[in-house]
């Protein structure tokens, strides 16, 4: 009797996870994947076109052949979009993977497809709404052998949905071994209005694993965003260039480029004020730091023309 039990309930065990495997998606969530895999193709094309040297990188420097992962390059990007009130915030890497721990590390990655930015009864989560940040992911992996492995964040394992909450999932990286390079955005994207107009954003130009190239990006259109920032605990500050109009709009940015950056465990020699000296490692809690923040502000035709600062 105890065995027919034991089989009983391990058959309705096995139907019902074969139930939620074929579970479709709802309506709003099937019509939302559609417009996101055509918005993941643009991003993608987007960022694997930046033209950054540090992620053709593929030399890790004999001083840190016993790191358990080396970041060759790291860069942020925080800007708006031509005239529109969306903020996109995007982080890639490349790593070269050395060991388990990294490999187990860097394996797979969980987020929030759709994420709830308001909380409240009469919220819901509503796929590329101005109350729904969106979140894409690319990965390509060097194989040691010479080709090269794309896996992207529409074939993610969903792990949960909740209307009032978020859809998440879970992206695999199969066929990761020690001695390959991964090399990893996340992007989000996001609409901003005045009762989401203001963020904060902190750098920070060191990590646990040490990283051999580090930049940063912020730009904003002037007409509605304003930028403000400052460099602390002896960051580069950073370098501002202008750009030519060519509609009369003005935009407004930020750049900064770390040659050199490390864990949080040795010290680093003085920087020079406004220079993009190397920064090693740090001890931890005094790490170089960038705090930039960003608000919307009423439009306004600026007097000068079209301006870029990074």
């Amino acid at each position: 009797m105890r065995t027919f039990i034991i089989v009983c309930i391990s058959l309705l065990l096995l139907v019902m996870g074969m139930a939620a495997q074929d579970k479709k998606p709802e309506t709003w969530d099937a019509k939302a994947e559609v417009k996101y895999k055509k918005r993941l193709s643009d991003v993608k094309e987007e960022i694997w076109s930046w033209n950054k040297p540090g992620f053709k990188n593929r030399t890790v420097p004999a001083e840190y052949a016993n790191e358990s992962a080396v970041i060759l390059a790291k860069h942020h990007e925080l800007t708006t979009p031509d005239k529109d009130r969306e903020l996109h915030q995007t982080t890639r890497q490349l790593v070269r993977i050395n060991d388990k721990a990294a490999l187990e590390e860097y394996s797979e990655f969980a987020f929030n497809q759709y994420e709830l930015l308001s909380r409240g009864t009469w919220y819901v989560l509503d796929p590329f709404g101005k109350n729904t940040s969106t979140t894409y992911v690319g990965v390509k992996v060097y194989k040691q052998d010479g080709s090269v492995k794309e896996i992207y964040s529409d074939e993610a394992v969903v792990t949960d949905v909740n209307r009032w909450k978020h859809k998440a999932r879970k992206l695999a990286i199969p066929g990761l071994q020690v001695g390959d390079f991964i090399d990893y955005f996340i992007r989000t994207e996001r609409d901003i209005n005045h009762a989401t107009a203001y963020t904060e954003e902190v750098f920070v130009l060191g990590d646990e694993q040490p990283i051999l190239e580090y930049s940063i990006h912020v730009g904003a259109w002037e007409e509605v965003f304003v930028l403000e920032y400052r460099s602390m605990n002896g960051a580069p500050n950073f370098k501002e260039k202008n750009r030519q109009p060519h509609d009369g709009a003005g935009y407004a940015g930020a750049q900064r480029t770390a040659p050199a950056c490390a864990a949080l465990d040795e010290p680093v020699p003085p920087d020079t004020p406004g220079s993009p000296a190397p920064a090693h490692r740090r001890p931890a809690g005094r790490a170089g730091q960038a705090q930039g923040r960003h608000h919307l502000q009423q439009p306004q035709r600026p007097e000068n023309p079209r301006r870029e600062r990074g």
